[in-house]
Order: structure tokens, then C-alpha cells, then sequence
């Protein structure tokens, strides 16, 4: 089964190759760049990769907000309110 959905991504991979040795600084090298990023699934990795950045970003500026309020004694007055 890998070794059938491998061979259509070689040969693509190739034409692709060819297409931008023949080609560079075209709207066709763009093209061809852009398709080959699609295929290798190099846009989906660096989405990926940004969505962890603003997640770890949050993240962070949590554990900020918690520290200060641990400092000044404020942390879990905020729920124990809602509670009551």
C-alpha cells in the first residue's frame, strides 16, 4: 500500500525538481515551489508550528497572571467569589 501512494509522490517530486531547474525567478517557479510545499506538506508543518507558538505565548502569559496574583494573594479569590 506505501509502496503504491509512494511512487505517484516520486514522480512528482520530480517533475516538480525538473520544473524549477528550468525555471528560476518565474511565476512558474513560484508556482511549481508552491505545489511542491503542498505536496511535501510543508505549509501544514509550519501552521502547525505557529499555533503551538501562540499557544505556549498564552500559555505563558497564564502562568504570569497566576504568579502575580500569588504575590500579591489574590489567587482563587476570583472563583471563591462566584461560589459564595
Amino acid at each position: 500500500m506505501i509502496k503504491k501512494s509512494l511512487a505517484p509522490l516520486i514522480v512528482t517530486l520530480s517533475f516538480v525538481a525538473c520544473t524549477l531547474a528550468g525555471c528560476s525567478g518565474s511565476d512558474a517557479d513560484k508556482a511549481a515551489r508552491e505545489t511542491s510545499a503542498e505536496i511535501t506538506g510543508k505549509n501544514m508543518v509550519e501552521k502547525g508550528e505557529k499555533i503551538k507558538q501562540q499557544i505556549n505565548r498564552i500559555s505563558e502569559s497564564e502562568i504570569e497572571k497566576i504568579q502575580q496574583d500569588i504575590r500579591r494573594g489574590t489567587y482563587g479569590e476570583e472563583q471563591e467569589g462566584g461560589n459564595k
